[in-house]
């Protein structure tokens, strides 16, 4: 091979090599990744109510994106609920179900008057006294 076959080799692989080293440097500075899914740094809100996560999922995306709302269904139970629910009606109460209703911030009214869980509606109203 020629001195400039060689050198016209170099030179093209030392430009792929600056093209991806500036290509993961910029993704970096605009999107965090949470269990291999992309989302941009710089958003307000995002509108995960169509997707399926997990609590370990949003906890990840809240500590990486910290100034954004989410909206997301919360898991409860066997389906989930949207993590802008304000009322629920409980017939048991499970301590997983305790700490699912933590994620429903606008969460206001607890009806439980089927419940026998009693040691757990305890615990839920200490955890949640309004």
């Amino acid at each position: 091979m020629s001195g400039k076959k060689i050198l016209l080799m170099v030179l093209l692989s030392l430009v792929l090599l600056l093209s991806w080293v500036s290509g993961v440097l910029w993704h970096r500075d605009h999107y965090v990744v949470v269990d291999g899914q992309f989302y941009l740094k710089n958003v307000r809100q995002l509108d995960l109510r169509e997707q399926e996560i997990s609590l370990r999922h949003y906890e990840k995306l809240r500590r990486r994106i910290p100034e954004c709302e989410i909206l997301w269904n919360v898991p409860f139970r066997d389906g989930t609920l949207s993590c802008d629910t304000e009322e629920i009606t409980v017939s048991t109460l499970t301590e997983a179900d305790i700490q699912a209703l933590d994620y429903l911030e606008r969460l206001e009214t607890v009806d439980a008057k089927d419940c026998t869980d009693y040691e757990n509606l305890l615990k839920l109203r200490q955890r949640r006294p309004d």
